[in-house]
């Protein structure tokens, strides 16, 4: 209690300055509505299932993202978008691991892609690598980066100098595209 007496304008401050009295803020979707895609915007357009369909389906085409929907979903299509994007990203995520193994030697045991809170990526003791399925969202030379920067891990598992000379070697501007990782992770959500 003490603490939020004594801290009560620096939370207020920083509860304004995020612009979250009411909580997280939340995006909505509808057709026409933009996400972002391997770095670039893509448009929603969002349909109803024929009848008889009830699972939903999604085609990319272009940049236009189409959903097709049962009527019950029409109007919150978070769920089926998340479905989507995250089915998505383990195959575009497990591909581009699946090249640079190729030509790196750096070879996981596993790939994993799910969602992580608090890290992009990891790299477990046992070889499985792991991604954030919203790392799709981010440009293509950021995402390499990334991937990177775990396959690194399977022969470096700390951040030492061995490991730093193995991701500059491998990916020359690895510390550009993790700042931009930095400076625009926060936007990549739903």
């Amino acid at each position: 209690e003490r603490l939020f007496h004594e801290a009560g304008e620096w939370i207020a401050q920083q509860v304004e300055k995020h612009g979250v009295w009411d909580g997280p803020l939340r995006r909505s979707y509808a057709t026409g509505s933009t996400l972002r895609l391997l770095g670039r915007e893509i448009r929603l357009g969002l349909s109803v299932l024929p009848p008889g369909r009830v699972r939903a389906a999604g085609t990319l085409n272009s940049d236009v993202l189409h959903l097709c929907l049962p009527p019950a979903d029409i109007l919150d299509p978070r769920p089926a978008l998340e479905h989507w994007l995250r089915r998505f990203a383990a195959q575009h995520l497990r591909q581009r691991a699946a090249e640079f193994a190729e030509r790196t030697g750096l070879r996981p045991a596993r790939v994993v892609v799910g969602d992580r809170v608090t890290r992009w990526g990891s790299c477990s003791r046992t070889g499985t690598v792991s991604f954030c399925y919203r790392l799709v969202m981010a440009p293509p030379g950021v995402i390499d980066a990334v991937v990177v920067h775990e396959l690194c891990h399977l022969r470096f598992g700390d951040h030492g100098p061995r490991f730093r000379r193995l991701v500059v070697a491998l990916c020359p501007d690895h510390d550009a595209r993790m700042a931009w990782l930095a400076t625009h992770g926060e936007d990549l959500d739903l």
